[in-house]
């Protein structure tokens, strides 16, 4: 009896041997899963805030991307404008070219005469107290003595300083094309003319090409955003 107790006993010591064995299997098992499941866990977390970070990234490079297209659009915009800008300038001053050279080419009686009836009635409204006479055929060196005087300065100050009104003008110009309708391009000559006779810097009184050019094509522009009959609308 004692020899199959023993056995008995020792049948279930390994039984239970066996069953301890199963149980730390089953316990490393879980563990290693517990472990593995809560890497992965870390892992995916890690993924997750690389991916947002990213995320961020493309969104602040997409940002700087359309900032950059916007600035260079409005650039782009710009300089369509600036072009536009200079064909339109291009065609003005093609223009006045033109214009000067046919109003010189064709009608070259037509600016005598119109010079001179212009300086003939500049000279009788101020009359011989205010505006000394003056001979074209003067040295430069008595013009520009004539331009010097106060006197004469004072005309030119009256017809084109800017802080008075082009009233007085106005006037003379009337009386230059009296019953006439001129057009922009004669009332910007007779102007011209009457700046290129006083002013000072001018060491000329003769209404040549070279001269009268750019005084033209200044009181042209002037003209041009304006009624140029505006001149004989006033009193």
């Amino acid at each position: 009896m004692s020899g199959f107790r023993d056995k008995v006993q020792k049948m279930m010591s390994v039984d239970e041997e066996r069953s301890n064995k199963c149980r730390n299997v089953e316990d490393i098992s879980s563990s290693m899963s517990d472990t593995s499941k809560k890497n992965n866990d870390d892992q995916l977390k890690i993924l997750n805030e690389k991916v947002d970070i990213l995320t961020v990234k493309n969104e602040k490079f997409y940002d700087q991307v359309i900032q950059d297209n916007a600035k260079f659009l409005e650039c782009l915009e710009y300089l369509c404008f600036r072009i536009k800008f200079l064909e339109k300038n291009i065609e003005y001053d093609n223009f006045m070219n033109n214009s000067f050279i046919k109003l010189l080419a064709k009608h070259q009686s037509l600016c005598g005469v119109l010079s001179s009836k212009a300086k003939e009635v500049l000279f009788t409204y101020f009359g011989a107290d205010a505006l000394l006479p003056i001979n074209t055929s003067s040295s430069p060196q008595k013009i520009t003595e004539w331009k010097a005087n106060p006197s004469v300065a004072e005309c030119y100050n009256k017809l084109f300083n800017k802080e008075r009104n082009s009233d007085l003008l106005a006037k003379i110009l009337r009386k230059v094309f009296a019953g006439e309708n001129p057009s922009s391009l004669h009332i910007a000559f007779v102007t011209a003319t009457f700046a290129v006779l006083l002013d000072l810097k001018f060491k000329t009184i003769c209404t040549n090409e070279n001269v009268m050019r750019n005084k033209i094509d200044y009181f042209m522009k002037k003209l041009k955003d304006t009624d140029h009959l505006d001149y004989f609308k006033k009193v």
